[in-house]
């Protein structure tokens, strides 16, 4: 019967009722050297509202045996920690009633229980509207426009790509000013233990058949480069163009790694695991910023509820870095608060194809599932392994 049993949690999960707690747990002869988790900074359970909110992050992840937090506190330009360049009112609000940066207090107490945080910015989009504190001190110029020159503040927000508004990665501006953000980051926070990139890439039309990084100034960045304009070129000269809107991406980054790089700590970008998608549309030539060291390593959001394509998608962000060490795999464990058992086989092909950490997205979500953390801890990230820190990432 125990045969059977185990038999079935392989082949089907466990069910998400409270027998699935009581069943025999999968192998985990190798625990994964990162086990991370991404906590959002305003989602449904508004982690960044409270010091309890966030001492309850730690616990679980702890309870979880997650020793890697990737926090979100810059998104939109709005800064959940002191910032003299960013809209910091929500560090503002927490302060004025918990008397604590929120970022200082999880430093604290991640350190003090054996895990790494790295700070998590959603880079080139910004949320809100086209009325954002970043779009009027860097001006509208700065919005992405597609290829007919039309900018995105002019779309309603039911046709904005990606659903949101973009900064033009292509704007030397904006990549000042953004890198000014980190270099703020890293100077008062000097004990964070690395920075983690978001949409670090240019929007995509889901519909097909626009595409983007027209704005006025990387147009005659470009054409002044170049000798002719991307609006009208031929195939040849279009490929010219794409090579260059992926180089302004990639420049970032090495901008954003260089200055990381300094103070000793780790980059990291979460990334679309279709790499040639990332070649085509989003310009996020990510296996080359892994294969030329400009980050520390990538996370794949490899959010996907079926086994199969989960893994598939693991082997093919491998196969397109060259290399296993330096790709996290990114789980989408909300789709699967109902289904543990799912979550815990993608854990489980993680750990056979030789990816030496995964991330789970995202805590946020799994709030909903309280018991999915002791589970994670029991079954998946071992007996109390939080206090184990990260090996060498």
């Amino acid at each position: 019967m125990k045969l059977i049993a185990l038999i079935s949690l392989v082949l089907f999960g466990y069910p998400w009722d409270s027998s699935a707690w009581h069943l025999g747990s999968a192998s985990v002869a190798q625990p994964l050297r990162v086990r991370g988790i991404w906590a959002e900074c305003e989602g449904v359970n508004a982690t960044l509202s409270s010091r309890a909110k966030i001492e309850e992050l730690f616990a679980r992840s702890e309870k979880a045996g997650v020793n890697t937090v990737f926090l979100q506190v810059y998104r939109g330009n709005k800064a959940w920690y002191r910032s003299d360049i960013a809209e910091d009112s929500p560090y503002e609000d927490f302060f004025s009633r918990e008397k604590v940066c929120p970022l200082r207090l999880a430093i604290d107490l991640a350190h003090k229980k054996g895990m790494q945080v790295h700070v998590w910015m959603n880079i080139f989009r910004v949320w809100g509207d086209r009325d954002a504190q970043i779009i009027r001190k860097l001006g509208r110029d700065a919005v992405i426009r597609d290829s007919r020159g039309r900018s995105l503040c002019d779309y309603s927000k039911a046709a904005l790509p990606d659903s949101g508004y973009w900064l033009d990665p292509g704007d030397p501006k904006v990549r000042k000013y953004i890198i000014s953000i980190i270099k703020e980051i890293l100077e008062r926070y000097p004990d964070i233990d690395g920075i983690h990139l978001d949409y670090v890439r240019y929007p995509f039309d889901e519909k097909g058949g626009v595409d983007f990084g027209y704005a006025e100034r990387s147009v005659a960045s470009f054409q002044k480069a170049h000798g002719f304009a991307p609006t009208r070129c031929s195939f040849s000269q279009r490929l010219v163009w794409d090579g260059w809107r992926r180089d302004q991406v990639t420049e970032f980054v090495k901008e954003a790694g260089a200055v990381t790089a300094a103070r000793g700590k780790k980059l990291s970008a979460a990334v679309v695991p279709d790499e040639e998608k990332c070649q085509r549309i989003t310009f996020q030539d990510w296996p080359l910023w892994v294969r030329t060291g400009l980050v520390d390593f990538v996370v794949p959001m490899n959010y996907s509820d079926k086994r199969r394509t989960a893994k598939k998608n693991t082997e093919r962000s491998i196969r397109a870095a060259g290399t296993s060490e330096k790709v996290f795999i990114g789980l989408g464990a909300y789709k699967m608060l109902d289904s543990p058992g799912d979550l815990l086989a993608q854990i489980e092909d993680c750990r056979t194809l030789g990816v030496p950490g995964v991330v789970l997205f995202s805590y946020d979500n799994m709030t909903k599932r309280p018991e999915l953390f002791s589970f994670l801890g029991k079954k998946a990230f071992g007996s109390s392994p939080a206090r184990q820190r990260p090996g060498r990432i």
